[in-house]
């Protein structure tokens, strides 16, 4: 059971990688957010299913901001200290937008084939 246990732990973790910048981008279209409030909205609008580390977050911001999806600013706070802030730009908002529609139709299709048929006929053959 333990080779079990670990098997499904990687299950969670691929499904997880999948929608990461999905979901960090469709949070940024709320505000402008620093790396704890990203991990804090995920975890909460998630109802805890989400749950990551402020630091594995990291490498998909760093990967959206090289792809010009998200920008980094730094803002002032206490003790002359900055907060790095995250915000999604216009591109980031049209992949955003073609993520959301992809993960839709994927959804679709995925439970259609998980409940053992199809909602319409197939291609070809009347009802």
């Amino acid at each position: 059971m333990k080779n079990m246990a670990s098997l499904e732990e990687t299950i969670k973790e691929n499904f997880r990688y999948g929608i990461t910048d999905m979901l960090i981008l469709k949070l940024l279209t709320e505000e402008d957010k620093y790396v704890y409030q990203i991990t804090r909205d995920l975890e909460e609008k998630s109802n805890g299913v989400f749950k990551v580390s402020k630091v594995s977050l990291y490498i998909p911001l760093n990967r959206m901001a090289q792809r010009h999806f998200v920008e980094e600013y730094k803002m002032p706070i206490k003790g002359g200290r900055y907060r790095k802030y995250y915000r999604i730009t216009e591109t980031g908002r049209n992949y955003l937008n073609f993520m959301e529609k992809e993960y839709r139709a994927l959804h679709k299709s995925t439970l259609q084939i998980m409940r053992g048929g199809t909602e319409t006929p197939p291609r070809g053959k009347a009802n």
